[in-house]
């Protein structure tokens, strides 16, 4: 067994426990690194050099194995370790390929993508009149637009619940949210 075979092996062990430690898992994925043509490695540390498919692969097989643990106790940490180690352009195509590979519906497409930042304030709801305490900002990131949906990514500010990324819930700790693109009922006349 390959040593890279052997650090995906402890991941999954690791994350079929009841309790899960992050820094077990934490640990050997920062540890990875990316490929990069004509430059020499040491033999021993060899293996940790993947290439950009082979790493985003397995990062998006962790998130897939226990996506809540790895949004809540993980990709924080992670996102910000591996930003230094990689660089944000590479990041955003790996955040890009989970999203791709794990997250989008059947026939769901990304139509567009851009940097940019959203701002949603406190919401009203219909049914108590209330506010309900979700204002945030998404900065720093970009936003992907779907025929279903948009995904906004960055960093999140104010005052948000905890939430799954990658899911159905509208804000998650890790900076991802999704709204769904809800059709008007007026009809604008050609």
């Amino acid at each position: 067994m390959s040593d890279i075979d052997q650090v995906w092996n402890n991941i999954q062990e690791e994350l079929k426990q009841s309790r899960p430690i992050s820094g077990r898992i934490l640990k050997p994925l920062c540890d990875l690194r990316l490929y990069e043509e004509g430059i020499e490695y040491d033999p021993k540390e060899e293996w940790r050099y993947l290439p950009e498919a082979k790493f985003f692969n397995i990062v998006g097989e962790t998130f897939n194995l226990n996506r809540e643990f790895f949004m809540k106790d993980l990709y924080k940490s992670f996102r910000s370790k591996m930003g230094k180690i990689i660089g944000n352009e590479k990041l955003m195509a790996m955040e890009k390929y989970i999203i791709e590979k794990y997250c989008l519906y059947n026939g769901e497409q990304i139509l567009f993508e851009c940097e940019g930042k959203i701002k949603h304030g406190a919401m009203v709801s219909k049914f108590t009149s209330s506010q309900i305490d979700k204002e945030f900002i998404v900065s720093k990131g970009w936003i992907l637009f779907t025929n279903y949906r948009i995904i906004a990514q960055g960093k999140t500010k104010g005052k948000a619940h905890s939430f799954s990324i990658w899911g159905p819930h509208p804000i998650s700790p890790a900076g991802v949210i999704f709204y769904a693109i809800i059709g008007s009922k007026r009809r604008k006349k050609a």
